[in-house]
C-alpha cells in the first residue's frame, strides 16, 4: 500500500499532545428513534449515486464525492436515505472523517433509525477507532498526519469510537435477524475494550448458531482463543485452537496463536514445533499441496535465506526439478516465487522458466496463486508471464480479468506487465480485450473531473493498457475499434492515445 508521511518536528508533536481536546460523539437512543418511512430515491438521483458509489469504490472519492455533493445541495428535491449514505461515505473515504459522520448523523435525525444509515455511522466509528486519529485510508493509500494524531488523546478517540460503534451494531443485531458479521464485530469491540464477559458472549453465539456459517463460527472461534488466553484460561483455549487446527491443518494464524499458548505455558519444544509449522505454512501459497515434512521446511528455509548464495539455491533447485515428484517440484517453484526473498539474484526468473516447462501441469496452482491476492507485484508479472507462455486456454480469463482489479490498485501495486503478458498469450484476442476495455476510459476521459488529488493524475494503469497496443498493427486497432462501435473522436482518442503519447 502506497504512504504518504506529512512530516512534523517532534517538538511540534509534543506541544500538540499536551494539549489534546477531549472526544466526544453524540449518541442517539435507536429504539425510540421510529424509522420513517421515506419514498427513496428517485430513478435519476439512484442513477447518479450508483455512479458516485462506483467512483468512491474504485479509489477516485474527489469524483464521487463532486458528484453526492451536487445532489445533496439541491435540497428536498433530492433528498433521500441512500443520498446521505452515499455524501457520508464519499466524505469519508475522501479524508473527511467528521464530516462523513455528520453526514451520517444528520441523516439519522432525519429518517429515524434507517439501518443502512446506522450501519454506515458504525462502520466509519469502527474504522476511526481502528486506526486512530493520525492516520486515514484515502484512495488506497495509507495517509499519516502528526498534526491530527495530537489534536485528540488518542486513547479516549478510540475508546468513544469503539463504543458509539458497538451501540451501532448492538441495535441492529438486537432488531435484524441473521446479523451475523455485526455480532462477531460486536465480539471484536468488547474484546479491544477489554471487556472479555461481554465479548466470550458474542463469539460464543456464533459459534453454538447452526446458521452463522463455518467462516463466522471459525473467527469467533479463534478470537474466543485469545480471549481465553487473556482471560488465563488456557487449557480451554488449547482445545479451541487444537479443534480449529484440525479443520484448518495449513492455516497459519492458527500455527501463531498456537505458538503464543505453548510460550504462556512454558512448553519450549512445542513452541519450537509450531513455530517451523508457521514458518513453513507462510512460505508456501495457501493453497499448496506440500506437505510439512522435515526435509520441505529445511529446504524452504535454505531458499528463503538471503545468506546463502544463489549460485548453491540455482543447484539446489535444478535438483528439485530433476528428483522431485512434478506435483511437489512446481509447488516449491511457486513457494520460491511467494516467498519473494531471492529477488534480483535470478533465482524467481529460475523458477518461473522451470514452472512453463512443466507446461500445462503447473496451469492450475498457478491460477491459484494468481488469484490468491497473497504475492507481490513482481510474483503476479511472473505467473502471468507463466500462463501467457504456456498458452493453456484456462489461463486466459485470470488474465483477463486481472485488467479491471488492476485498473483500481495503487500506483506502487500494479503488476505492470499484465496486458502485454495478454498480447503474448493471444495477440489478436488480445488487441481486441484492450480496445474495448480502455473505451469506457476514453468516455470517462471527457466528462472527468478536474482532480486536485495528485495520485488523481498518475493514470499509471491506463497508460499501460495503451502502451500494450503500441506494438500491433494501427489497422489491427483499427478494426477492433471499429467492432465495438467507437465514435470518430475516440477513434482519433485511441491512437493518439497508443502511438503519439
Amino acid at each position: 500500500m502506497n504512504h504518504v508521511f506529512y512530516f512534523v518536528f517532534s517538538f511540534f508533536l509534543i506541544s500538540l499532545s499536551l494539549t489534546a481536546q477531549d472526544y466526544s460523539r453524540k449518541q442517539f437512543d435507536y429504539y425510540n428513534l421510529e424509522e420513517k418511512a421515506t419514498a427513496g430515491c428517485t430513478d435519476e438521483v439512484s442513477t447518479q449515486l450508483e455512479e458516485s458509489v462506483n467512483f468512491v469504490e474504485n479509489n477516485n472519492s474527489e469524483q464521487g464525492l463532486a458528484i453526492a455533493e451536487t445532489l445533496f445541495k439541491k435540497g428536498e428535491a433530492t433528498a433521500c436515505p441512500d443520498l446521505y449514505v452515499a455524501y457520508a461515505t464519499a466524505l469519508f473515504r475522501h479524508g473527511q472523517w467528521e464530516e462523513g459522520v455528520s453526514i451520517a448523523e444528520q441523516g439519522i435525525e432525519k429518517y429515524g433509525s434507517n439501518p443502512e444509515l446506522i450501519s454506515r455511522k458504525g462502520n466509519m466509528c469502527l474504522e476511526m477507532a481502528e486506526l486512530g486519529p493520525g492516520k486515514k485510508h484515502i484512495d488506497g493509500n495509507a495517509v499519516y498526519s502528526g498534526r491530527d494524531k495530537g489534536k485528540y488523546d488518542e486513547a479516549k478517540f478510540k475508546e468513544e469510537n469503539y463504543k458509539t460503534a458497538a451501540k451501532d451494531f448492538d441495535f441492529l443485531v438486537k432488531t435484524y435477524d441473521n446479523r451475523y458479521q455485526e455480532i462477531l464485530i460486536l465480539g471484536y469491540i468488547q474484546k479491544q475494550l477489554k471487556n472479555f464477559e461481554a465479548s466470550d458472549k458474542y463469539f460464543k453465539q456464533l459459534i453454538e448458531d447452526k446458521n452463522s456459517g463455518e467462516e463466522y463460527a471459525a473467527r469467533a472461534q479463534l478470537f474466543l482463543a485469545e480471549n481465553y488466553m487473556e482471560e488465563k484460561k488456557i487449557e480451554e483455549a488449547e482445545t479451541l485452537l487444537l479443534q480449529l487446527e484440525e479443520a484448518y491443518p495449513r492455516n497459519s494464524s492458527i500455527q501463531e496463536k498456537l505458538i503464543d499458548l505453548y510460550t504462556l505455558k512454558k512448553d519450549t519444544q512445542k513452541v519450537k514445533e509450531r513455530k517451523e509449522q508457521a514458518s513453513f505454512y507462510q512460505l508456501i501459497p495457501s493453497q499448496s499441496s506440500l506437505a510439512f515434512t522435515k526435509e520441505n521446511f529445511d529446504l524452504l528455509i535454505f531458499f528463503a535465506d538471503e545468506k546463502n548464495a544463489a549460485k548453491a539455491k540455482s543447484a539446489k533447485l535444478k535438483e528439485v526439478v530433476k528428483k522431485r515428484e512434478a506435483k511437489d517440484a512446481i509447488e516449491i517453484c511457486l513457494s520460491i516465487l511467494k516467498m519473494h526473498a531471492n529477488h534480483g539474484n535470478g533465482i524467481e526468473e529460475e523458477s518461473t522458466q522451470h514452472l512453463i516447462k512443466f507446461g500445462t501441469k503447473a496451469t492450475d496452482p498457478v491460477i491459484n496463486l494468481f488469484l490468491s491476492g497473497e504475492v507481490s507485484t513482481c510474483t503476479i508479472t511472473n505467473l502471468a508471464d507463466v500462463l501467457a507462455t504456456v498458452k493453456d486456454p484456462k489461463g486466459w480469463t485470470p488474465l483477463v480479468n486481472y485488467l479491471p482489479v488492476m485498473a483500481n490498485m495503487p500506483m506502487t501495486m500494479i503488476p505492470p506487465m499484465i496486458p502485454q503478458m495478454i498480447i503474448k498469450f493471444d495477440k489478436e484476442e488480445g488487441t481486441k480485450v484492450l480496445v474495448e476495455f480502455v473505451k469506457p476510459i476514453i468516455q470517462n476521459e471527457k466528462n472527468a473531473v478536474k482532480s486536485s488529488n495528485p495520485f488523481g493524475e498518475l493514470n499509471f494503469s491506463e497508460n499501460l493498457m495503451f502502451s500494450a497496443l503500441k506494438e500491433i498493427k494501427k489497422e489491427k486497432v483499427l478494426a477492433a475499434a471499429k467492432q465495438y462501435e467507437y465514435s470518430e473522436e475516440e477513434t482519433k482518442v485511441l491512437l493518439d492515445k497508443i502511438y503519439k503519447e
